[in-house]
Parts: structure tokens; sequence; C-alpha cells
């Protein structure tokens, strides 16, 4: 009997999310249809290259799933799964192309795969400034720039790390005889490929630090 309230249950979803039932679709709880209305917005936007600075994500009819897309993935472009975390589990997947599209477009809909009977459409959308980075920018990595009242000191941040686009910490020892430290942050990285000179400060060591002005090789 629970088998063939199952089935029941999973032919009416179907049927209302191709408009079959219409009645039946308000009723259900997360209609995977809701992905076709979404898209209509995706492509309406600037062409642009957009930083992804910051993801953000809108899950149709939630209950409490939340989706975290780390902004170096959209500046890597690999196609890659997620897990929309709450009291069940849902996939969603994203692939190259997805990717490129938040990278111009801005946003990309996309449906969850099945659990408990219901999907969900998902919004991801790239935020902060709208940048163009040219193709050919920072092949071959950072160099420094300029570092105030300098010592020896000296910066390389590999191209692979440009790549990836994940803040990380470098030393700029150099040939001084003591260290500091300098973070760059993903929002760092999306500015440097634009072409644009990064100043920064470094860490304190013997007593003093630097400010660090960094652009692409």
């Amino acid at each position: 009997m629970e088998t063939n309230v199952v089935a029941r249950r999973s032919a009416l979803v179907q049927l209302a999310c191709f408009g079959g039932l219409l009645a039946a679709a308000a009723a259900l709880p997360a209609c995977v249809a809701e992905a076709a209305d979404d898209a209509d917005d995706v492509g309406n936007g600037e062409d642009e290259l957009r930083s992804c600075a910051a993801v953000g994500a809108t899950i149709g009819t939630n209950h409490g799933h939340a989706l975290t897309v780390p902004p170096a993935d959209v500046t890597a472009g690999v196609a890659k799964t997620y897990t929309l975390s709450g009291s069940h589990a849902h996939q969603v997947a994203l692939t190259a192309a997805n990717f490129a599209t938040l990278k111009t477009k801005g946003k990309v809909v996309v449906a969850s795969t099945t659990a408990l009977g219901h999907a969900h459409s998902v919004t991801v959308s790239c935020t902060g400034p709208v940048v163009s980075p040219p193709a050919a920018r920072c092949k071959s990595g950072i160099s420094a720039a300029q570092i105030s009242a300098n010592h020896g000191h000296a910066i390389a941040v590999p191209a692979a790390d440009i790549a990836s686009g994940v803040a990380k910490s470098y030393s700029i020892q150099g040939a001084s005889g003591h260290d500091h430290r300098v973070s760059l942050t993903a929002a760092d990285f999306a500015s440097l490929k634009t072409g644009a000179s990064l100043t920064v400060s470094s860490t304190s060591g013997a007593g003093h630090t630097h400010t660090v002005t960094v652009r692409c090789a």
C-alpha cells in the first residue's frame, strides 16, 4: 500500500511540474518547474565578466536548506557538485558552462536532485564589482611594484595561485634577515587580474611593517 502511495505521489509531482495539474502544483512543496520561471531572468544582465567576490544562492520553496559556493570555484570554472544542507540532502551540480554564465551574466538557475519526493530550483548569483580581466593577465605570477622602506625584502606569487584565486599568505623575507607576511584575498586576486595595482600592509617584524604594492608581472 505504501509503495502505491509513493508511486502515485511521484506521478503527481511529474504531472504538476509540466502543467498537467496546476492545482496540485500549487500544493506541492517544491516543484522543479519553478526553475523554468526563474530561467527567463538568466542572460538579461550585463555581458561583462564579474569578479564574483561573493556568491549567493536562493533556494525555491525553501524549508531550511542552504548552499555555499566558494568564489574560488567560480574562478576555477571546473564542474562540481554541492550538497544543500538541511534536515535532508539534495545535490546541486554546476557545470563548467554554468560557471562561465555566472562570470558573464551573473546568475544561473539549476534544479536540485529529488529527495523525499520533491526537488528545489536553485538560483546562484555572482556578486561584486563588474570587471573585464584580460585573458593574458597574470600569466607569470605577481611581482612587487614597491615595498616601502625596503631593505632586501621581495615577494613572489605563483601563477597557479592567481588562477585558483584562493586567499593565501606570502613571505616577503627575500634577502632580509627577518620576515614579514602579506595576505591576498580572493577579491584581491580578482582585482589584480584586471591589471590594477594593489597596496596591502605586511605583518610586523623586527619592530616595523611595510606597505607592499603588487601588480601582475
